[in-house]
């Protein structure tokens, strides 16, 4: 899909047998989606363009994309604005990158199961600012 198409332009793509479905949506960018909800319907949302809403077509699994969003972005977000060990600095060995990598991953994962267990009713702790 080019990135001059109109709002609400919708590609779809759907594979009977792995029950599959790939959407491009034009949104303010490309929006690419892979999804294996089932959700083949088609809604309408309201969208800003300049200074007025309109309504566009939208697939629903787009729809409960955008709704229920958490996992991957909030992690990418957190490295991002959080430090992020391994972008701080070039290194010229590839394996030093990867280590530090994989350090921000198990602090991103620590600080999220210690928000969930701290936000059950009963527990004593405290939940960890996120960014």
């Amino acid at each position: 899909m080019k990135q001059s198409s109109p709002h609400g332009s919708i590609i779809r793509k759907y594979d009977k047998m792995n029950k599959v479905l790939f959407v491009q949506w034009k949104d303010n960018k490309v929006v690419s989606l892979v999804s294996t909800t089932g959700k083949l319907g088609i809604v309408k949302v309201r969208h800003t363009v300049g200074g007025k809403q309109i309504l566009v077509d939208c697939y629903v699994s787009v729809k409960d994309y955008g709704e229920f969003v958490g996992g991957v972005d909030c992690v990418d977000q957190q490295i991002k604005c959080a430090g992020g060990f391994a972008h701080c600095a070039h290194f010229k060995k590839w394996y030093k990158r990867i280590f530090l990598g994989i350090l921000d991953f198990m602090m991103t994962n620590g600080i999220c199961g210690w928000n969930l267990y701290a936000s059950h009713p009963g527990s004593r702790k405290s939940v960890l600012p996120t960014v």
